[in-house]
């Protein structure tokens, strides 16, 4: 498959969304993933280099997840972002989300996430291509 603009991945509870992104990521080169959960670092483990950046944004204090200017302006470094559980992102706030998308696109970076649901349909045209699983 060929990613040349935003990807999503839409399904619900187990039907292998990150099993789909832990397979897009070891495929693709300059990869950056923003882990929420903790499920990525057996990635990180595998592979050194440039070509894959696990950034663990886990923290079971604070579900409220905000990109600071930081991770930001790293993420603009990569050719893909990989993104699971993308809700965690625009669950307070949409308008940040989009900021961010707009920021990925003037750097050339795509977007690769998952949701269980579609997302809301501001958020869900920034995602042309996609790819939906079922159980």
């Amino acid at each position: 498959m060929k990613i040349n603009e935003n990807l999503k991945i839409v399904g619900g509870i187990a039907t292998g969304k990150t099993a789909t992104l832990k397979e897009l990521a070891i495929k693709l080169d300059n990869v950056m993933v923003l882990d929420f959960i903790g499920e990525y670092e057996d990635l990180k483990a595998s592979f050194e280099g440039d070509k894959l950046d696990v950034i663990n944004l886990c923290n079971p204090d604070c579900p409220k997840v905000k990109l600071s200017k930081e991770i930001i302006d790293l993420a603009k470094q990569y050719d893909f972002v990989i993104i699971d559980e993308t809700s965690y992102l625009f669950a307070e706030e949409v308008n940040g989300f989009l900021s961010f998308l707009q920021q990925m696109k003037e750097a050339n970076t795509k977007i690769i996430a998952s949701f269980q649901t579609l997302p809301p349909i501001e958020i869900d045209i920034k995602f042309p291509q996609f790819i939906m699983l079922n159980r």
